[in-house]
């Protein structure tokens, strides 16, 4: 178990590294959920997990 926490921290470091490095860093461009998902092959759910762990910057826009 402590093996997969450890994978799964480092997976979650990369990520940013990599969002941070792809993000566009303007704030009039911006991603949308369909953009983020096919640019690293994240299903809804992970895309969802991630948002709601603050791994990802986000905004909701709408309701």
């Amino acid at each position: 178990m402590k093996k997969e926490i450890e994978y799964l921290k480092r997976e979650i470091t990369l990520m940013k590294v990599l969002l941070l490095d792809l993000m566009p860093h303007k704030e009039e461009d911006w991603l949308d959920s369909a953009d983020v998902k096919q640019l690293f092959n994240f299903s809804e759910r992970k895309l969802y997990r991630l948002c709601k762990a603050n791994v990802i910057p986000h905004t909701k826009i709408g309701e």
